[in-house]
């Protein structure tokens, strides 16, 4: 998948269709990240996370001179390591330096999977799984049934509160959890909303990497300070 922008910005590997349908979403969102529109290209790793992780550079050659930078994106669960998020970003990165890659790239490690990101923004989420019940927000349903702890910011198993939430939708509105319902979480949830760690530092890195146009006027007309 590739979207419009600039030349050839951006090149990104993950680890299945779901991150791919989110990176997608979140890629064309522009003006809601803070940076300016950027051109992207985005390949799912047939080795899933654990690919990603250990075998990044057979897809990451033939884009090192056609592309500015490159994102490695893949799940801490499934990856194959016990390390913690943060030293599996740094030796993978490491492994792209030494390949052509350095000060080029990042790779974010999501903890402990995607479905983390979705609970960022809760109205999104229910207004994407067709969750109707006012007397029971989505929130306050899943604190009932001890499925996520009032202090804490997700789920401790964010994958399975969002099965046991979509469960719970009668039948004829049910979604399916594919890659169509992280994309619509996507386009619609606030970014804003999303603390988690790993997609912080993602919007930071996009942010650093393809800053917004700072346009003023000089003379009355609008000059832009970007090249």
């Amino acid at each position: 998948m590739t979207t419009p922008g600039r030349g050839r910005d951006l090149f990104m590997l993950v680890a299945d269709l779901d991150m791919e349908q989110v990176m997608k979403a979140l890629c064309r969102r522009h003006r809601d990240l803070g940076t300016r529109q950027f051109g992207v290209e985005i390949v799912r790793h047939p080795d899933r996370d654990s690919g990603c992780r250990a075998r990044p550079l057979e897809y990451l050659r033939q884009p090192l001179r056609a592309f500015d930078r490159c994102v490695v994106i893949f799940d801490h669960s499934g990856c194959g390591s016990q390390e913690d998020r943060a030293t599996i970003q740094q030796e993978t990165e490491r492994l792209l330096a030494r390949n052509g890659w350095e000060d080029r790239a990042k790779v974010i490690v999501v903890e402990p999977e995607l479905e983390a990101w979705v609970w960022g923004d809760v109205g999104a989420l229910a207004r994407c799984i067709a969750w109707r019940d006012d007397a029971q927000p989505l929130r306050k349903w899943l604190s009932d049934r001890r499925l996520w702890a009032r202090e804490d910011r997700k789920p401790p198993d964010p994958k399975e509160a969002m099965r046991q939430a979509i469960r719970q939708v009668p039948g004829r509105r049910r979604p399916r959890l594919t890659g169509r319902l992280f994309l619509d979480i996507a386009q619609s949830a606030n970014f804003d909303r999303c603390q988690d760690p790993a997609f912080r530092e993602l919007v930071t890195t996009l942010q650093h990497w393809f800053p917004p146009v700072d346009s003023t006027m000089v003379g009355g007309q609008m000059e832009s300070s970007q090249p």
